[in-house]
């Protein structure tokens, strides 16, 4: 096996998209080295680099009150060919009981409403695996979704009616 074989650059990247707007969210991508197992056992130096991340997006959006469930916005891997041999799994706060991901499609979805006055913002990672090894084919991404405000707690006062002066 040659050098070459042995160690290459992959490019991984995950991207989200707005669901109907066809928009782009954002991606995110790192760059790392594979190494064969025979390099790793010789205890060759070299096998121990940093692993490098750049991540380019990192939240999503949702008003709180929006009616559930709805599609918020999608995971998608650039190994993912549409033939169904990538998996998608979410993790983190929220997952399972807030938000739930199509395991084929990458959907993300919201499975309640949000309140932004009893939760800000979940903090989730997302993984794409080979269905067929279960090795990952992107590294884990972690990601934040903030919930905005519709301003359901309107200002009341309590004294009615409120009268000033300003001095000239």
């Amino acid at each position: 096996m040659s050098g070459k074989d042995r160690q290459r650059a992959m490019r991984n990247a995950l991207k989200a998209y707005l669901p109907g707007a066809g928009a782009l969210l954002g991606d995110a991508g790192c760059s790392r080295g594979v190494l064969d197992r025979q390099r790793l056992t010789r205890g060759d130096t070299q096998a121990h680099r940093r692993l490098k991340r750049g991540w380019i997006w990192k939240q999503l959006f949702v008003p709180e009150e929006d009616p559930t469930p709805r599609v918020i916005g999608q995971l998608k891997s650039d190994y993912d060919r549409g033939n169904s041999t990538i998996k998608y799994i979410l993790s983190g706060e929220g997952a399972g009981e807030v938000f739930a991901i199509d395991e084929n499609t990458g959907d993300i979805r919201t499975l309640q409403k949000l309140d932004r006055e009893e939760k800000a913002f979940y903090i989730l990672q997302a993984e794409a695996l080979n269905r067929l090894t279960e090795e990952p084919v992107e590294p884990q991404s972690e990601f934040i979704i903030k919930v905005q405000d519709i301003n359901d707690n309107a200002p009341q006062f309590q004294n009615e009616p409120y009268v000033c002066s300003i001095p000239r």
